[in-house]
């Protein structure tokens, strides 16, 4: 059974007021992987944990053999780098549930073409 609410905010460290440099991505753009997933994940659900740390732009979910990945666009370098800061290694769920591992910043906008 899907537990009623998807750990976001609360759970979560807040972010700093100002944002370091030091650790500002260097593209707006984070591609993330989903570890140990019990719970089939919706973009609602990622919109909900991701969107804590500024506005989302754009999203796609994608899942093959098993491996979900998730592509997040923020509106800036800056607040992408701030939630790959907060983001990198947080659970949706209790128990592990659901890891979000952000394996890297990927340069450009998401663009999907469609076959």
């Amino acid at each position: 059974m899907l537990p009623s609410t998807v750990a976001a905010a609360s759970t979560v460290a807040a972010p700093a007021a100002a944002v370091d440099s030091s650790s500002a991505a260097t593209s707006n753009v984070l591609q993330c992987m989903l570890e140990n997933v019990a719970y089939s994940p919706s973009l609602k659900d990622l919109h909900t944990v991701f969107s804590t740390y500024g506005h989302v732009q754009k999203m796609t979910l994608l899942e093959k053999s098993g491996t979900w990945q998730a592509m997040v666009q923020y509106s800036d370098d800056a607040t992408a780098g701030v939630a790959k800061q907060y983001l990198n290694g947080h659970t949706m769920y209790p128990g592990g549930k659901n890891k979000v591992g952000i394996a890297a910043e990927v340069w450009g906008m998401i663009d999907l073409g469609y076959c």
